[in-house]
């Protein structure tokens, strides 16, 4: 057993610094190898989730088990592990026996990648719409979105997704304020204030839920039925293409995206 894997038994990844955070995540390198889509190297994927466990050394507290998991699901979607990209985040957060958990969170730059890795979509747009923005939207047979932003917006009223679709189609969803808040506390690590993301990117958060609910749109974003979770490394299986499937952790209370959509 290295002196890496000793350590981890014994104490997990408290104390670590950056090079032993990295030296614990290439112990999964080849399998993180394996998940990645060639737009991005397993190295790349591991420097980027040790600078996130550096800059928020709670993490740290996690399971290793919880964080090697995480950045397995990064790594299956092809998703940059920067919260300057937006696409997904590690939040440390207590479960119900105490212990400290990585929760993978997918955000709005997230489910935009996710879009355009489908066959099936040419184009994906997403908005925010305001007080004193002119907005309009018809379902049914002719439906449309009308939406002109004003120069002095007031608070945000809705969000809404945009796919254009290969075949020349076009699927929307528009989700209200009210919309996005009874999605988003259906995570029960939520609260009525917003926290983490929701706090500092609320309109881009939104706009991922709208995006979400697309999703029978986007195949790959079938296996990312949360909005933010906990995955173990020992829970990832293959598939009869061999292609890696994780499975979700006994205690995770998933918050499963609704795949209701306006369909134009």
């Amino acid at each position: 057993m290295s002196k890496i894997a000793e350590r981890l038994k014994a104490s997990g990844m408290n104390g670590m610094n950056r090079s032993q955070v990295v030296e614990f995540l290439s112990l999964y390198e080849a399998q993180i190898e394996q998940a990645t889509p060639p737009s991005i190297t397993a190295k790349q994927i591991i420097q980027d989730a040790a600078s996130v466990v550096e800059f928020n050394p709670k993490l740290k507290e996690c399971t290793p088990k919880s964080v090697i998991g995480a950045v397995m699901l990064a790594a299956i979607n092809g998703l940059r592990i920067s919260p300057q990209l937006g696409e997904c985040w590690f939040v440390p957060r207590k479960n119900k026996q105490g212990i400290w958990e990585c929760h993978f969170q997918i955000g709005y730059q997230g489910w935009v990648s996710l879009g355009y890795q489908s066959e099936r979509v040419k184009d994906i747009d997403a908005q925010a719409v305001y007080e004193g923005d002119f907005f309009d939207y018809q379902l049914g047979t002719n439906r449309y979105i009308k939406h002109k932003p004003c120069d002095n917006p007031g608070k945000l009223t809705h969000v809404y997704a945009i796919l254009q679709l290969q075949t020349g189609g076009m699927v929307f969803k528009v989700l209200s304020v009210n919309q996005v808040e009874s999605r988003r506390l259906r995570n029960s690590f939520q609260n009525e204030v917003p926290t983490q993301a929701w706090a500092t990117d609320y309109a881009a958060m939104a706009m991922g839920k709208a995006i979400a609910s697309l999703k029978a749109f986007i195949p790959k974003a079938k296996q990312i039925p949360f909005d933010e979770g906990v995955v173990n490394i020992d829970r990832f299986q293959k598939d009869q293409s061999g292609t890696l499937i994780p499975e979700f952790a006994e205690n995770q209370e998933a918050v499963i995206v609704e795949e209701t959509t306006n369909e134009g």
